[in-house]
C-alpha cells in the first residue's frame, strides 16, 4: 500500500463506512467484481479487489492526504493554502489503488432520485482543478486522478461546452473530460420506490396541508427534469 493511500485511510473518519463494515462484515466489506468491472471499463482501468474504498470521502481530507504524502513538513504544520474546514464538499465515492508505480484515484459523484446543476458540477470541478491542476501535465508525479459521474440516466447539458457556455471565462480542468464528457456509468435503482408529496385534500395541489404517496420516476423509465434555471435534463443511453 502506498503512502498516500495509507494517509487517505488515517484520514477516513466517516461513521457510515464504519458502520457499513461491521454490518457486511470485514471480510465481505469490498468492491463486487461486476462494480469493479463496470467502472475499470469505462476509465480504462484494472480496478483490483482489495482496493482502498471510502464513502463521503472530504475533498478536504484528499487535499490534506496529498500535501502530507508529497510535500512533508518536518513538524507537520502546514501552512493553509486549501483553505481547510471551509467547505464540505465531499466525494460520493473515492476508490484509490496502486498500479506500475502510480496511485490512481477513481472520484465518483452519485445521484439516484435528483439531478445534477451545472452550478453544482462546476463548483466541483474547481475544487477539483485546485488540488490536481488543469491538466494531465499538472499532476503530481505518481498520482492520476480520474472523475465519473453515476446516475440512473445520463444528463444531456454537463458537457464541456456545456459548461462553457453557462459560464464563460469560467476555467475548466481539462483531465475530467473524454470527448468534450465527463465519463458516466449508471446507476440502477429498484423501480418501485416511492416519495411522499404535499397536496390538498384531493391529492391535487402541492401547496395543501394534506400528503400522498408517489411513484418516483427514475432511470429509463423517465428520469426527473428539474425545471430550475440550473436544471440538468436527462436521457437514458
Amino acid at each position: 500500500m502506498s503512502p498516500l493511500i495509507t494517509q487517505l485511510r488515517r484520514l477516513n473518519r466517516k461513521e457510515r463506512f464504519y458502520v457499513m463494515r461491521a454490518a457486511v462484515g470485514e471480510e465481505r466489506f469490498a468492491l463486487g467484481d461486476d462494480f469493479r468491472r463496470q467502472v475499470g471499463e469505462k476509465l480504462g482501468l484494472d480496478i483490483p479487489g482489495d482496493a482502498f474504498f471510502a464513502i463521503d470521502y472530504h475533498l478536504d481530507w484528499l487535499s490534506v492526504a496529498i500535501e502530507a504524502t508529497f510535500r512533508p513538513q518536518g513538524k507537520h504544520i502546514y501552512r493553509d493554502t486549501i483553505a481547510i474546514n471551509q467547505n464540505q464538499e465531499d466525494i460520493d465515492l473515492l476508490i484509490a489503488f496502486d498500479a506500475e508505480e502510480v496511485t490512481q484515484l477513481v472520484l465518483i459523484e452519485a445521484k439516484g432520485v435528483g439531478t445534477w446543476t451545472r452550478k453544482q458540477v462546476m463548483s466541483k470541478l474547481t475544487r477539483l482543478e485546485k488540488i490536481f491542476g488543469a491538466s494531465d501535465a499538472g499532476f503530481q508525479v505518481g498520482l492520476r486522478p480520474h472523475l465519473l459521474l453515476m446516475s440512473p440516466a445520463a444528463s444531456l447539458k454537463l458537457g464541456r461546452l456545456d459548461l462553457e457556455k453557462k459560464f464563460p471565462g469560467a476555467s475548466l480542468p481539462s483531465w475530467p473530460f473524454t470527448d468534450g464528457h465527463i465519463p458516466w456509468v449508471e446507476l440502477k435503482l429498484p423501480k418501485d420506490l416511492q416519495e411522499p408529496v404535499r397536496c390538498d385534500e384531493d391529492g391535487e395541489h402541492k401547496l395543501g396541508g394534506y400528503w400522498q404517496l408517489q411513484d418516483s420516476k427514475i432511470g429509463k423509465a423517465g428520469q426527473k427534469v428539474q425545471t430550475t434555471e440550473d436544471s440538468d435534463e436527462h436521457t437514458s443511453e
